[in-house]
């Protein structure tokens, strides 16, 4: 991969890896491999205005609330190694602005605050990924402003707690891949001509509305919507994946998007794989519960009280009167 960025290997050291309910197994290795893009969103040193817009095609026009509501902050100059020790340990906030039923508490959650945010940082959490759904409360192409407030609130609070916060476009129904194919039958499984149409307005919005925030601030491509296996062939599926990340990255960088430089991808993975042993902080694990196997423990006992029983019935005169 020859593109300067973040690929989507590197969400496992931000949150654990997403749950795939009826995926098929080219999704998951796909997901693997490609899962998402993440961007560094800024305003470039050498302009002077808050945002960079997009133009947006008809019907998906750019949010009304502006972005130069947010300060140009100033933007620190970080290559992937160094982002990565400086992002440490994530958690992930999900099943509650990605849910598809009512906005942020529609699955049971309480709403995000402020308090909750500082809580993680207090533990010792250096990255929150921050999952949306978008498109699920669009109106004709158009994130509503409302909602673009409420992510930048909660944006705003991780990043004032000295956190990065990596956003992203989630599953959010499967429309990027059409993956549900009662929803989407004839584009099951494809990046269809109107995904691609509200991919690329969706970002613009999304970028131009941020533009201001700096380095704490990262996007990431997509989650949960790689099964492009109805493109055909293994091939073929890649090819789209990469489409779609290239459509990312292209869009990303027209409202003045940056990406963490990286020479090639082995410094890339080096990062990530020593995200354990490079990233500041530590966290503070209280275990309340664990999945650790104890077959071995209960079957040694039955087998020392069979032989015990064994043993007594043979040898013990008093145990041979009992069947």
């Amino acid at each position: 991969m020859t593109q300067p960025i973040f690929d989507g290997r590197y969400r496992s050291a931000c949150a654990p890896p997403a749950r795939h309910s009826g995926i098929g197994a080219w999704s998951q290795l796909l997901e693997r491999r490609f899962l998402a893009l993440v961007a560094l969103i800024c305003i470039p040193p050498w302009s002077d205005a808050a945002v960079r817009a997009e133009t947006v095609p008809p019907g998906a026009a750019g949010p009304s609330l502006a972005s130069a509501a947010h300060v140009v902050e100033p933007m620190a100059e970080l290559d992937a190694w160094h982002a990565a020790q400086l992002m440490g340990v994530g958690v992930n906030i999900g099943n509650t602005l990605d849910n598809t039923s009512k906005w942020e508490i529609g699955w049971g959650n309480p709403r995000i605050t402020k308090e909750y945010i500082a809580s993680l940082a207090a533990l010792g959490f250096r990255t929150i990924r921050l999952p949306v759904a978008w498109d699920t409360y669009a109106r004709e192409g158009r994130i509503p402003p409302e909602k673009l407030a409420r992510v930048a609130e909660v944006v705003d609070w991780i990043t004032a707690a000295g956190m990065f916060c990596v956003l992203n476009i989630h599953w959010d129904g499967g429309w990027i891949d059409s993956s549900y194919k009662k929803r989407f039958p004839q584009t099951y499984a494809t990046f269809s001509a109107e995904a691609e149409r509200k991919y690329r307005s969706y970002w613009s919005q999304i970028a131009s509305f941020f533009a201001g925030k700096n380095e704490r601030l990262l996007f990431e491509a997509l989650n949960e919507e790689t099964n492009f296996e109805g493109t055909g062939s293994l091939r073929d599926a890649y090819a789209t994946l990469q489409k779609v990340n290239q459509l990312f990255i292209d869009t990303v960088r027209k409202t003045g998007g940056k990406f963490f430089a990286a020479s090639d991808e082995r410094t890339l993975l080096a990062a990530i794989n020593e995200i354990d042993h490079v990233a500041a902080g530590t966290i503070q694990v209280t275990e309340y519960g664990t999945a650790r196997p104890r077959f071995p423990v209960f079957a040694s006992v039955a087998a020392i009280c069979f032989a015990v029983g064994a043993l007594s019935k043979l040898g013990l005169p008093y145990f041979q009167r009992y069947p």
